[in-house]
């Protein structure tokens, strides 16, 4: 494994659970305070904030009009955030007869859509390891198929690169490991676990999508990640 740079990104971040890439320039991130930030990706300074809830908001995204999506463990919803008139919503409070997932029953946590379009990676935090759902023609989801498990490991957050490895980020222990599809290995690790702290979520930034940084539970940062790669090229769709 060749060498990779750490360095900090930011300041007194409330442990810093989800973290996501807004193409108008920003790293959007959830605490556990229940805070969204928009973040300057050099500076680390917090340009817009936000409270949604009163604890830990957990996965991002945002939409092709610049709106957050951000679940709200506590509030057990997805919140949707408009960071420039200020309009905090309810998006989704899951459906009324079933709050659980059946499919991926084993702490079911970060997902990543393939970038081919035809599964959804989940992971299974409790198994530990990841599985993953084929995408049907009618929109509805396949069998739950077994990628790979990972004795040990607390995983928490997933993201794919350009060449569709997918990179896993460990609450326990402090590192990022890749799946090439065959191959498991580790992609960085801090064992000191002061400047990658309890990684829960990796997402790839700025224009070009070859920026990886990681999010913090533990900490108060983000990290940025000197690996070299690519991420693989996200949608923003038109929500109504």
């Amino acid at each position: 494994m060749a060498p990779m740079s750490l360095s900090t990104i930011g300041s007194g971040i409330d442990h810093p659970e989800g973290v996501c890439w807004d193409p108008a320039g920003s790293i959007v991130v959830g605490t556990e305070a229940g805070g969204l930030l928009w973040l300057d990706p050099v500076s680390g300074a917090v340009q817009r904030s936000f409270q949604i809830g009163v604890g830990l908001v957990a996965g991002i995204a945002v939409d092709g009009r610049a709106r957050a999506y951000a679940c709200d463990v506590p509030g057990r919803r997805v919140a949707r955030v408009d960071p420039h008139s200020g309009s905090i919503e309810t998006w989704s409070g899951g459906p009324d007869a079933r709050t659980l997932s059946a499919a991926t029953p084993s702490y079911t946590n970060g997902m990543a859509l393939h970038p081919n379009g035809g599964y959804l990676y989940v992971v299974e935090s409790s198994l530990p390891g990841i599985s993953r759902l084929p995408l049907l023609a009618d929109g509805s989801a396949g069998p739950r198929e077994l990628v790979v498990e990972m004795p040990r490991c607390v995983l928490d957050g997933i993201a794919f690169t350009a060449d569709e490895t997918l990179l896993i980020a460990c609450y326990r222990p402090d590192a990022v490991y890749r799946w090439d599809g065959r191959t498991l290995d580790v992609l960085v690790e801090d064992w000191t676990g002061l400047v990658l702290s309890a990684s829960t979520n990796v997402c790839f930034i700025g224009d070009d999508a070859d920026e990886l940084v990681s999010a913090n539970l533990a900490g108060w940062h983000i990290t940025r990640i000197g690996a070299g790669l690519t991420g693989a090229r996200l949608n923003y769709p038109l929500i109504d």
